[in-house]
């Protein structure tokens, strides 16, 4: 509905907001030696609170382009009795993709593109993967300890050519 050069622009969004947690019972002993059991409410296992991403296409003749960033925030994947969660640390990400596509039937029979991943990241920073911590929605976290690595290369750039026959 926009006019000119504009009218070739989208706009994409998403935002999801979790709230939700399960009681999970404990047992202890209490300074006398008792047993007890205690009941925590603790998030849900592999659910970020939020996920959120924008991006912007635009798309003209052969050509198509899409930047879009992704945001997503800490979870945990395994509560340990004392605290020692295992935790998927919260993560960002800017992503590009264009293309052009022209010759044969419906000019689309060969296309060029271009796509970079993970662009806010140098290309040889490490991803962690998981982490042992008790900071997971918590601001009086008392550590963050990294324990899985992936070299992933982290930014990449891909340049091709595709056919279809």
């Amino acid at each position: 509905f926009l006019p000119g050069f504009l009218s070739d622009f989208g706009v994409i969004g998403n935002v999801t907001y979790t709230s939700g947690d399960f009681p999970t019972l404990v047992s202890g002993r209490d300074e006398n030696g008792d047993t007890i059991v205690i009941s925590l409410d603790r998030a849900l296992q592999g659910q970020a609170a939020w996920t959120y991403n924008a991006g912007l296409t635009y798309a003209r003749g052969g050509f198509e382009g899409r930047l879009v960033y992704t945001k997503q925030t800490d979870s945990v994947s395994d509560y340990d009795v004392h605290d020692l969660n295992t935790i998927v640390p919260a993560y960002s990400t800017l992503d590009l993709r264009m293309s052009y596509a022209f010759g044969g039937p419906e000019d689309n029979r060969y296309t060029i593109f271009v796509e970079g991943d993970d662009l806010l990241r140098g290309p040889g920073d490490a991803d962690i993967r998981s982490a042992t911590s008790n900071s997971l929605d918590r601001s009086d976290a008392s550590f963050f300890f990294p324990n899985t690595y992936q070299y992933s290369g982290g930014r990449t750039v891909t340049l091709g050519l595709r056919a279809r026959f």
